[in-house]
């Protein structure tokens, strides 16, 4: 059985020569898994640090970095 032959039999994702060869594209019960997987990690960050907040650009500064309320 060849290297990654299991993911690829579950059918959640495809190839195709005309949108680039080797290039991977969801298929939609792909995309259900990635949305489940996106959620998941977004519910543990917010469980991990439940106060971080989003601040708007000031001055042209911009902080990418989480900071907790009181920083």
């Amino acid at each position: 059985m060849p290297r990654g032959f299991a993911v690829w039999s579950l059918g959640l994702f495809d190839t195709d020569p005309l949108m680039g060869a080797g290039l991977p594209y969801w298929l939609p019960d792909g995309a259900a898994v990635r949305y489940a997987l996106e959620e998941y990690v977004r519910d543990a960050e917010r469980r991990a640090v439940p106060d971080t907040v989003v601040r708007q650009v000031l001055d042209g500064v911009r902080s990418t970095a989480p900071r907790k309320l009181g920083e």
